[in-house]
């Protein structure tokens, strides 16, 4: 990781060559303080934007997308703010700011499907955060959390919204 990366090769490129050579070392310790780090980051920018943009509540939805090809590439964060409640999805946190007591709320937490699906085959075995996590993965599934996000948008049940997504989630299932 010593190298400097020259402005002519693509991520890809690097993240070849990154393949290909001997490990340098790094813990993997120094790499989730690194990520924990850059989450922070966008988390604070998102909520820094949404207090410039919003004058009432409102939500900080944190999404990662992984590189599937490289695997020695870390997850993109994408932090966004937002007056409504994102629906959820796997690879999301979501966080409400209120605007009164200028503090932030943690709302839940769905990890991708093959980290949740893994949680479920080792269930016995699964303990702190990540029983958090397998809680809100299943919540997830069962459409519980979608409920919770309807209830915080005050939506009501036969909202296009809502209808749309169930139709969205049972196909995803079925797709399974």
């Amino acid at each position: 990781m010593a190298e400097i990366v020259k402005k002519d090769k693509t991520v890809g490129q690097v993240a070849a060559e990154l393949q290909q050579s001997p490990d340098d070392g790094m813990l993997l310790g120094d790499i989730e303080k690194q990520e924990s780090d850059r989450y922070l980051e966008h988390l604070h920018a998102a909520i820094g934007r949404g207090k410039k943009r919003f004058s009432s509540d409102f939500f900080v939805e944190v999404s990662l997308k992984k590189e599937k090809l490289l695997v020695n590439v870390l997850p993109r964060i994408f932090a966004f703010e937002r007056r409504t409640c994102p629906t959820p999805f796997y690879s999301q946190d979501v966080y409400k700011y209120d605007s009164e007591s200028h503090s932030i709320e943690y709302i839940w937490s769905v990890v991708s499907p093959q980290i949740l699906a893994d949680y479920k085959l080792n269930e016995s075995k699964i303990e702190g955060p990540q029983l958090d996590l397998l809680f809100f993965g299943k919540a997830y599934e069962e459409g519980k959390l979608l409920e919770i996000c309807k209830d915080l948008n005050s939506e009501t049940k036969g909202s296009y919204h809502a209808e749309n997504q169930k139709d969205k989630n049972k196909l995803l299932k079925e797709l399974k």
